[in-house]
């Protein structure tokens, strides 16, 4: 290629309009933007914003694009709840709401919905020209943009962002575990003698309390049961539903089964959990879990089982060399050798007078996780200073 390359930015609205090889090497291993996933959650986003991908495409080569989502202002409080949580739904009936908005994050789970070549020596070009016309795009459209759930390790994506001006605040921070072991032995061994000991019991604990835990080649069989318990953990810690239809799982195994792992707790014939684990390239994250909140399950340490020690077995087993296990629970999650990844909020809102009002609103957001947080012994990883 000779001189300057031709740059074109396109939008569709439709995942399925995006050749998948080409859209996969720019996910590369991020869990939340491979194509397959991306079109289970268009099917089955019943509650969900009109998805809007930003294709940014030179000499006809797909090198950067951005995954969206169109928020109406009566529609799921998505952005709202963001920011203000539990207060979305009144500050919305005061006319505070952030939306209509164009929503940049994954609706479900987290991490980059900027994506470009990793393997380009110029990454800032790309990704400056996808956030100008995000920015220009929601300008146009008279909407706010918010940028959310994003690794505060981005730095050439977080400069980019900082030359709109937007506020800026945090998300809670999500667990990790880096994979260093080649036998989930190994892995307890190196808790120590204490935490070993107690892992080591968890994870026998299924067996002596009548629960088996297998994982479902065929998962689309359970999905009634699934369906139910994942929205009942939902609505246990969100005003808003999760906002997906109930064919999800049937969906998912038809477009993503091959990069999907579904573990199922029985208790006789009841399923009395199920977590959902996700794979791209050399990563996992573990976005869905539903449990039934009682004795046996407790007894069996179903939760622990399901969400930490199984993918942590299935990762070593299948050589995946990055786990992401989800917000809360920091200090349990832990002692069990995971770390935390701070993510990163920015929201540019569609007036002046409100980008003056989400400034304040975003700096007392900030104040309020980082004491909540501190409450629970977790020190929030914050982006580096920008000038």
């Amino acid at each position: 290629m000779s001189g300057e390359a031709t740059a074109v930015i396109r939008r569709v609205h439709d995942i399925n309009d995006v050749d998948v090889a080409a859209w996969d090497r720019l996910a590369l291993h991020d869990v939340y933007a491979q194509h397959g996933w991306l079109r289970t959650i268009q099917e089955t986003a019943a509650n969900a914003a009109d998805p809007i991908y930003f294709l940014l495409e030179e000499d006809g080569v797909l090198v950067g694009a951005t995954i969206c989502y169109r928020l109406e202002q009566d529609g799921p409080l998505i952005l709202d709840e963001l920011l203000f949580g539990r207060l979305a739904r009144i500050f919305s009936k005061l006319n505070l709401s952030l939306q209509p908005a164009l929503l940049c994050a994954p609706l479900i789970g987290q991490g980059r919905h900027i994506l470009w070549q990793r393997d380009d020596g110029s990454p800032a070009r790309i990704i400056g020209r996808l956030v100008d016309a995000l920015v220009r795009y929601a300008e146009e459209q008279d909407l706010t943009l918010g940028i959310a759930k994003l690794p505060v390790d981005e730095n050439v994506l977080i400069d980019s962002l900082a030359r709109h001006r937007p506020a800026r605040s945090l998300n809670p921070p999500v667990s990790f575990i880096d994979i260093n072991w080649d036998s989930f032995d190994a892995y307890v061994a190196a808790l120590g003698p204490g935490i070993a000991t107690k892992v080591r019991r968890e994870c026998a604990a299924p067996d002596k309390s009548g629960v088996k835990i297998s994982q479902e080649p065929c998962f689309q069989i359970v999905a009634p049961e699934a369906f139910e318990l994942i929205e009942a953990n939902q609505q246990a810690y969100s005003d808003e539903p999760l906002g997906i239809a109930s064919s999800f799982f049937e969906i998912l195994a038809e477009l993503h089964s091959d990069r999907s792992v579904v573990t199922v707790a029985h208790s006789g014939s009841t399923v009395s959990g199920v977590a959902l684990l996700l794979v791209a390239g050399m990563s996992a994250g573990g976005p869905l879990i539903g449990v039934i909140g009682n004795e046996a399950n407790r007894k069996s340490f179903t939760y622990f089982n399901l969400a930490l020690y199984a993918p942590i077995r299935w990762c070593i087993e299948h050589n995946v060399k990055r786990l992401y296990l989800g917000a809360g629970l920091y200090e349990m999650k832990q002692r069990r050798g995971c770390e935390l990844l701070g993510l990163a909020m920015m929201i540019r809102h569609r007036s002046a007078v409100g980008r003056l009002a989400c400034r304040m609103m975003c700096i007392v957001h900030r104040l309020w996780l980082t004491r909540k947080l501190a409450r629970q012994g977790v020190r929030v990883p914050h982006p580096p200073a920008r000038r």
